[in-house]
């Protein structure tokens, strides 16, 4: 005799997962550019930052627009929130990689390799082939004096950023997407390369649409 075994799992887990799928295709279609191919994502969410001043922000935010039913409460993020892997969902337009294997170029730590320009090619290609993530190689002259090297690898840096496809000199991260007690709201936050904010959408007929950006950092 054979028996046949089912894995119940509460319909509200697939539910969520819907609804963050949809929310997050969203916020992509709003926030990557429209000619972009691809874009470089970090494989897992993070928990958003629990800055002091986001109560206030989204206080104001349904005073602009008149939520009346928005409750600043449900998104107050708690450091203990798990974590998703992107992997589990189709996100469009998404290469999705861990943190250490994305390319990032807009870190202010960078490390340049100075050498003699008349150093073999066999040797600089293996400097190439062997330097880490944002360090660059730069070619001087003996003569050269300190501004000069210095002018010379920033035109490195750029030029070699400026090799790249337009997607790949950025990349996104997005955070856990909090929804409120109804889930007619939802709040996300998205970081991209060293700057980030918050996105705040509502639900409207079982379609996700932005509200309004808020809490806009850089570093």
């Amino acid at each position: 005799m054979k028996y046949l075994f089912f894995l119940m799992l509460p319909i509200s887990v697939f539910s969520q997962d819907l609804e963050i799928e949809k929310l997050v295709n969203q916020l992509v279609q709003d926030e990557i550019p429209a000619d972009f191919e691809y874009f470089n994502l970090v494989d897992s969410s993070f928990v958003g930052h629990q800055n002091p001043w986001l109560k206030d922000e989204i206080k104001e935010t349904a005073i602009e627009f008149n939520l009346k039913d928005l409750n600043p409460e449900d998104f107050l993020i708690h450091p203990k929130d798990s974590v998703l892997n992107w992997n589990d969902f189709k996100i469009e337009k998404a290469r999705i990689n861990s943190y250490d294997k994305i390319l990032k170029l807009h870190s202010n730590l960078y490390s340049l390799m100075i050498v003699n320009d008349k150093i073999s090619k066999a040797e600089l290609d293996s400097l190439y082939q062997n330097k880490n993530e944002n360090e660059f190689i730069v070619p001087v002259k003996n003569h050269w004096g300190k501004r000069r090297i210095r002018k010379e690898a920033e035109k490195t840096r750029r030029n070699y950023q400026n090799s790249l496809h337009k997607e790949d000199r950025e990349y996104y991260s997005f955070s856990k997407p909090k929804f409120d007690s109804s889930g007619k709201y939802a709040l996300i936050e998205v970081n991209r390369s060293q700057r980030g904010s918050y996105y705040l959408y509502s639900n409207k007929s079982g379609m996700w649409k932005q509200i309004a950006r808020f809490g806009f950092w850089a570093y």
